[in-house]
């Protein structure tokens, strides 16, 4: 049996921790550190900065962030430092207080304060400043706190935040400890660190609502949240290490801050005592709610990682429970350490540390997260008290971010400027990043309202959309902060007969518009040449970067021209769109199953992530010909019923949700491909066997496809070179252009040039499409 006395006591084991010696808590910590850090990709080719690869949500990794700066602070080893920074600027949205758009889906109030309070600790901990072009760690912090006072809610339970950001999202009728912890969290760490009474007054007004819906009993016990379609009547009694931790910093804050009170004293005393609960034997932490049964899902894993944390800062403010705190994060950690020995490397951390060296089979980012916050936390003695804007603090504030913009943002009239454009084959509204609310939670019902949606009818006819998929569609574009861009556009495709307003994939198509919009608009400075320009793009939905050529005239896209586009009449100008590195863009690999053939419902499917994520089915194998016009695809409902539940199924497979009632309405998209095969096009002409190499039909957002997506052609491209995919095996043998794949579509053809390195690995896509500016003005919605 280990001891788990703090004097004296070594532990012979995989990861080898002598809680004596801080020299062997520093060593342990680093292999922790270099162990977690295994799983996050985003610093990697393919990966995207601040993202960790399914199926982890985008919070945990602000979450990690954070456990990264502490790993810093207390060791003082900058090896991640550099992937830290990346991944904390990368993901600020917009508007500078981590609200990104392609995030809606899985954007809580928690999500983004796990971003703002890791940032809050950069500030505190000194963490290397970023440059001063970038937006600053307090500033940041800040802009997280305004977002959400804005969001206070007091239609139902007498005020307190809701789980959910937006109205689309499981959850937004639940007002939960998380949410109003962290937001208490964040708020008492800014009155402490700019001594701005206005954060204090906020602190006290969210522990107050806490208490009077009991959310915080006479215990200090710390409960889940409350149903508001019932006014908070009854509160769910499930407690998680993480709604008290993240309590308990925030009163040990408020306890400084008010000059040591004997009230906060009290409420500091009272929450570490009713952190008992998860220490039940030998001070071993336990997530109790769901640890016990084995049930807690990919979230929870990583949740004691956060009461470790916040027990620890709190005594370095707190000073007085140090003993207490230490008492029970030294137990703990040398269990984790011992918990720490499984894998093929005999060192992979599981969750149930109670259970000493036999290793419990569970593995992820979450447990290691909390085995190295709990061992690095008993470093927290020799630590330097944070910071404050007047003991030592340099990172620079904003009081004002996340809540204004340089731009008067909307008219009293319901009304903004934005630009009609058509790019390929799909049109959308493309509106400057400034002609919109800061706050991009507000962007959903006013995109809903300018398309007309949701129309019963499909033909949104008290709107600017057209009905179908490829005509329901909004960019945003606007400057970029990465050096390799010069825009930044943001793509959210638009439900027709529903209310999704989908921000999970980007647009090949519309695409081709954005550089013409952006030098139509002078985010790109182009003088008065006449000649060919490019506009690098960086595609925020899915992290991918485009590079747009095309025409100028007298300083704005040229539209006219003599190329032509299958599926669109006449004649415009070219632009050729090479998309940099596709493949991986969303889930980081570009087979993301790791396989190159699954089978769902029966049917081999490849599924393949190359620009956006995507499956291929076989005509045949889905007993249709592969020539069908999207008119007779849409009369067949069986045939929708079935391509829809494989989506949905691959898209659970791929990472992208967690179930398949939440997979996203535009992506995957699915397509069925078939070999080439003479066949009438919808405009009735006729296009021949030998002019294509394979024949596709796609969905798109549930809807027959009256072309293609372009990022369903481009992921046609990287999976015809994958050889046993279900693309490979019907592509024919000799291409019409050996520079690319040449896709028959209902509308005509399209060819996607790509280029390969030695290994098979997709460098390039490229496509050549027109687009242009059909009107601009004034926006109206209701």
């Amino acid at each position: 049996m280990v001891t788990t006395l703090l004097a004296g006591s070594h532990l012979a084991q995989a990861i080898d921790l002598d809680l004596a010696s801080q020299d062997s808590i520093v060593s342990a910590s680093r292999q922790l550190a270099y162990d977690t850090m295994i799983y996050y990709t985003g610093n990697l080719t393919g990966g995207t900065p601040g993202l960790l690869p399914p199926p982890y949500y985008w919070w945990e990794t602000g979450a990690l962030m954070g456990t990264m700066i502490d790993y810093w602070y207390y060791t003082g080893d900058d090896t991640y430092n550099a992937v830290v920074t990346q991944a904390l600027l990368w993901q600020v949205g917009p508007n500078l207080d981590y609200m990104t758009p392609n995030q809606t889906k899985t954007t809580g109030n928690d999500d983004q304060a796990f971003w703002g309070m890791a940032a809050m600790s950069a500030a505190e901990q000194q963490f290397p400043d970023p440059p001063a072009e970038q937006p600053q760690w307090l500033s940041l912090a800040q802009g997280v706190f305004n977002t959400q006072a804005a969001r206070w809610d007091t239609t139902t339970c007498g005020g307190g935040l809701r789980w959910q950001v937006f109205t689309f999202n499981t959850g937004y009728n639940y007002k939960n400890a998380i949410s109003n912890g962290c937001f208490f969290n964040l708020a008492a760490r800014l009155a402490r660190y700019t001594g701005n009474d206005t954060y204090s007054q906020w602190a006290v007004k969210t522990w107050d609502w806490m208490e009077s819906i009991r959310l915080i009993d006479e215990n200090y016990y710390v409960y889940d949240g409350s149903d508001d379609t019932q006014n908070c009547s009854k509160v769910n009694r499930l407690q998680f290490t993480y709604n008290a931790g993240a309590l308990l910093l925030g009163a040990a804050n408020m306890y400084t801050y008010t000059n040591k009170s004997s009230m906060w004293q009290e409420r500091v005393s009272g929450l570490l005592n009713g952190t008992d609960v998860f220490f039940p034997e030998n001070n071993t932490m336990v997530e109790r709610a769901c640890e016990e049964t084995g049930k807690c899902n990919v979230d929870q894993h990583s949740f004691k990682a956060y009461l470790a944390r916040w027990m620890a800062a709190t005594t370095k403010l707190a000073p007085w429970t140090y003993d207490a705190v230490m008492a029970k994060l030294g137990p703990s950690a040398a269990a984790a350490a011992q918990q720490c020995s499984g894998g093929d490397n005999k060192r992979t951390c599981g969750l149930k540390w109670s259970m000493g060296d036999v290793w419990d089979g569970t593995f992820g980012v979450g447990q290691q997260m909390a085995a190295l916050e709990v061992v690095q936390s008993n470093l927290i003695q020799q630590a330097r008290v944070p910071v404050t804007n007047t003991t030592g603090g340099t990172s620079q504030g904003n009081s004002a971010a996340g809540t204004t913009s340089t731009t008067p943002i909307l008219s009293a009239t319901g009304a903004t400027t934005g630009g009609r454009y058509r790019g390929g084959t799909s049109r959308a509204i493309i509106f400057s990043a400034s002609s919109l609310p800061s706050n991009p939670t507000l962007w959903p019902p006013i995109f809903l309202s300018i398309l007309g949606s949701p129309d019963p009818h499909g033909r949104q006819l008290d709107g600017l959309g057209g009905g179908i998929s490829s005509l329901s569609k909004i960019c945003i574009v606007g400057p970029s902060p990465h050096p390799a861009a010069d825009v930044d556009y943001t793509f959210a495709a638009i439900g027709v007969k529903d209310s999704e307003v989908d921000f999970s994939s980007n647009c090949g198509n519309m695409t081709s518009a954005v550089g013409p919009f952006a030098v139509d608009n002078g985010m790109v400075d182009v003088g008065d040449r006449e000649s060919d320009v490019m506009v690098r793009i960086r595609n925020t939905n899915t992290g991918t970067f485009i590079h747009a050529r095309f025409a100028v005239v007298g300083g704005e896209a040229a539209a006219g021209g003599e190329f032509e586009i299958d599926g669109v009449a006449g004649k415009g100008g070219k632009v050729h769109l090479s998309f940099i590195d596709p493949a991986g863009s969303k889930t980081g690999k570009l087979l993301p199953t790791g396989k190159v053939v699954d089978v769902f419902d029966g049917v081999r499917a490849t599924c393949i992530d190359a620009g956006n994520p995507c499956v291929f089915v076989q005509a045949e194998d889905m007993g249709i010909e592969g020539t069908i016009l999207p008119d007779g695809m849409e009369a067949c409902l069986p045939l929708l019923s079935k391509l829809d539940s494989i989506r949905r199924k691959a898209a659970v497979a791929m990472g992208l949700c967690q179930n398949e009632a939440s997979a996203p309405g535009s992506i995957p998209k699915i397509a069925m491909v078939s070999r080439p095969k003479t066949h009438a096009l919808l405009s009735g002409e006729t296009i021949e066997q030998e002019e294509v190499d394979l024949v596709v039909r796609a969905l798109s957002v549930g809807q027959p496809h009256r072309a293609v997506p372009i990022t369903v052609a481009m992921a046609i491209a990287a999976a015809a070179n994958l050889k046993g995919s279900t693309v490979h095996g019907k592509v024919s043998s000799e291409r019409v252009d050996p520079e690319g794949i040449t896709l028959g579509h209902p509308s005509g053809e399209i060819m996607v040039g790509a280029k390969f390195d030695e290994k098979g690995h997709l460098l390039q896509a490229d496509v050549f499409r027109t687009a242009r500016r059909l009107m601009d003005g004034l926006v109206y919605w209701k």
